[in-house]
């Protein structure tokens, strides 16, 4: 029952995650700049991650979740669970924004995709790595945030935080992913090139939480004795 209760905190967070982030660009995008439409993500998840944290850690990103499996956080099933809850959520989301479209007329469901010139030359690798370094610094602030005991009242608010400079940072090139399950559900209900270059969202965050990971078990052996029992 624990197992599910987590999969499904998962599940429900991914959900709330997804759609009021991507409403939100949706229907904003036109009014609000960059760091409005960011703030949406950054402060869902803060909120999400009060709801949510004591009951499954709050990851709502399966880049996340492997980061957390290969550190050994969470064990290899628990990474299964979360991930199909996750991608599951995002798929929940685009659903219920399709409804909202479908009762106010709006369109689009906030894809991400890759930056294009002015001589419509798609920079796809330059993408792809931008979401690998992106996503390694943002697990690896959720590595350090959620280690240790000391900081769990405001581990979410650094969380948040990191993910709006980083989403900031990654807006202009691709609308901001670093998380496969808010790039994948998108991508399938918009379709076109959408689709086509999902693969970018999908690898590099992935990518990016192997290299976090690893990354942060180099940097856990220079802690003090103290620290790396937390």
């Amino acid at each position: 029952m624990d197992f599910a209760r987590k999969c499904i905190a998962e599940f429900f967070g991914t959900t709330i995650f997804v759609l009021l982030g991507c409403l939100g660009i949706s229907m904003y995008a036109s009014s609000l700049d960059a760091v409005g439409l960011c703030l949406i993500f950054a402060l869902t998840f803060i909120a999400m991650y009060f709801v949510l944290a004591r009951v499954s850690g709050c990851h709502l990103n399966p880049a996340v979740s492997l980061g957390m499996a290969i550190n050994g956080r969470i064990s290899w099933k628990e990474f299964a669970g979360y991930a199909v809850s996750q991608f599951v959520g995002g798929f929940a989301a685009c659903g219920l924004i399709a409804a909202v479209n479908a009762l106010f007329g709006s369109t689009g469901y906030s894809a991400n995709a890759v930056y294009v010139d002015a001589y419509k030359y798609p920079y796809v690798f330059e993408c792809l790595v931008i979401e690998i370094i992106l996503t390694m610094l943002f697990v690896l602030v959720f590595l350090a945030a959620t280690k240790s005991g000391r900081f769990s009242s405001v581990a979410g608010i650094g969380i948040g935080l990191s993910l709006l400079v980083l989403y900031l940072v990654d807006y202009g090139f691709t609308g901001a992913s670093l998380n496969p399950a808010r790039s994948l559900a998108p991508a399938i209900f918009t379709g076109g090139t959408s689709l086509t270059n999902v693969w970018v969202f999908l690898v590099g965050p992935l990518v990016g939480a192997v290299l976090a990971a690893f990354l942060y078990k180099f940097f856990e052996k220079g802690m003090s004795p103290y620290e790396s029992a937390q």
